[in-house]
């Protein structure tokens, strides 16, 4: 496996021309890249995603919380009902954090 994504890596760098890679062409265990990793065709995506699964979470547990505090809509225990709402604030806690960062 790793074999493999040495050489995708070296052949993705080639035809780049951005970074150089050091080792040895098959078998190489310390690829070196500058910038591959952190150029704009990774950094986009990576921060669509982000934004993406920050925004459902922090839509989908303040529903939650909306749901079973102002409708009583979970129609558990009351010992059930406070882990999810726990639950709920516990999930929004990372979220708000890293935007926050």
């Amino acid at each position: 496996m790793g074999d493999t994504l040495t050489i995708i890596l070296q052949k993705h760098m080639t035809m780049n021309g951005t970074t150089t890679v050091t080792g040895p062409i098959n078998g190489a265990t310390n690829v070196t890249t500058s910038d591959f990793f952190w150029n704009t065709a990774v950094s986009i995506p990576l921060g669509a995603y982000c934004l993406l699964a920050t925004v459902a979470g922090l839509v989908g547990n303040t529903f939650v919380l909306y749901a079973s505090i102002r409708h009583n809509a979970i129609k558990l225990g009351d010992v059930s009902v406070t882990f999810v709402r726990n639950l709920a604030i516990a999930d929004i806690a990372p979220a708000v954090m890293a935007t926050l960062r």
